[in-house]
Order: structure tokens, then sequence, then C-alpha cells
């Protein structure tokens, strides 16, 4: 999605719909590191430490509004803002991954580790995709890639359990 945002919402929505591959280009970012986070304030209560949750929340929710608001008075519009949005969200659920994981004493290394293997099938994953485009249409390189990003997702899931 991050490479080819216009076609892939005009393949699926209709064509009237490309442009807003542009902000589904956006909202990818705080997206894909939400998939780690979303779970952690189980965590944080189990410790009892649900003023640290409560204290990012507040922190990060106070800065994306002003964010948000510095872009529009900047005259940026709809897309400064958006990219303020998704930049705090996005560092956001970064902070929120890492301070679960100092306040339950996990190892950083072990995410870092897990950072490495993203990083790993993430790079795999745009080589299947520039060859598949380079040697099929924009449909069936799309289902290709599809299926092999849920193949790797799948090993990815299972690193990352071994790596917790």
């Amino acid at each position: 999605f991050c490479f080819m945002p216009d076609q892939i919402v005009e393949l699926v929505l209709g064509r009237g719909w490309a442009a807003a591959g542009e902000i589904g280009l956006w909202l990818i970012w705080p997206s894909f590191t939400f998939l780690f986070c979303n779970w952690l304030d189980s965590v944080l209560d189990v410790l009892g430490r649900q003023s640290l949750a409560l204290g990012m929340e507040v922190a990060f929710s106070i800065l994306s509004i002003g964010g948000m608001a510095a872009a529009f008075a900047c005259g940026w519009g709809f897309r400064g803002a958006l990219a303020a949005q998704s930049i705090m969200l996005t560092f956001y659920n970064l902070t929120y991954l890492v301070a679960t994981y100092r306040a339950s004493r996990w190892s950083l290394l072990s995410l870092a580790r897990l950072a490495g293997v993203i990083a790993g099938v993430a790079v795999a994953s745009v080589c299947l995709l520039v060859l598949a485009r380079a040697f099929l249409p924009l449909w069936p390189a799309a289902v290709t890639f599809s299926v092999v990003a849920g193949c790797t997702g799948s090993m990815l899931v299972w690193k990352m359990v071994k790596c917790l």
C-alpha cells in the first residue's frame, strides 16, 4: 500500500476514489504501529501502571491536537493536518510500545530483534512487490503480493511469539 496507494484504492473502490490513496498512505504508518501496541494497555493494567498509560494518552492527545491546529494555522490545510496527526500517532504508538516493555522489565533486545524481523519482512515484501509488478499486470500482482504478505505475516507472528 505504501508504494501504490492510488492504484490499490482505484482497484478496490473504483476510479472515483483513486485520490483517497494519499490519505491511506498517511494512515498506514499509525495503523501499522498500532498493530503492535493495541494490546499493551492490558499489560499496564496488570502491572498497576494505569497512570503511565493515562499520562501518555493525555500528553500525546494534546500534542496531536496541537499539531493539527498548527498545521491549519500555517495554512497547510487538510493534508498538513493529516500528516501531523499521522506522525503524532506513530510516535505515540512507538513510545507506548517501548514504555510498556520497560515497565514490564521485558528485554528491549527482544524488541530490537522483533524490529529486525519486521524490517526484514518489509524489505522482502517490497522486493517481491517490485518483481511481481515488473512481470505481472496490477491485479495479479496485487493478489500475488497479498498471498505472500499473508504468509509472511503468519511467519512474523510466529517470530514475535518466539521473541517474547
